[in-house]
């Protein structure tokens, strides 16, 4: 698949109901704390795997500032529980190459593994 069509296909799914957008980005304030899961941030980057609950900070970068200088080299994504999904967003330099089966596996250490895996 060449760069331009990847990069069409990505802006399509990005809004869609099936779109990263719409998985693991809940808005905190119509939560129901008592009775909705949490949604989890997530990045890979040289061996590790951190994770944090979502709340007030929109994104990657506002959740953890100190990574905006790496972020092309960075895969991300978000853990959304009440659907048991994750997605994977790639570095920008390996948009086309298949993610890493070690992160994977990481990824469903930390989450479960009956989750889904979306790539973006």
């Amino acid at each position: 698949m060449n760069w331009y069509k990847r990069a069409n296909d990505l802006f399509d799914l990005i809004n869609t109901p099936e779109g990263y957008t719409q998985i693991g980005h809940s808005d905190y304030e119509k939560m129901d704390i008592d009775h909705d899961y949490p949604n989890y941030m997530w990045y890979y980057y040289d061996g590790l795997l951190v994770k944090e609950e979502t709340g007030d900070e929109p994104g990657h970068g506002e959740a953890w500032p100190s990574l905006q200088s790496i972020d092309e080299k960075l895969y991300k994504g978000r853990y959304d529980s009440s659907q048991n999904i994750i997605t994977i967003l790639r570095p920008i330099r390996k948009q086309f190459n298949e993610i890493p089966s070690f992160i994977i596996r990481e990824l469903k250490n930390k989450f479960g593994k009956d989750a889904e895996i979306r790539e973006f």
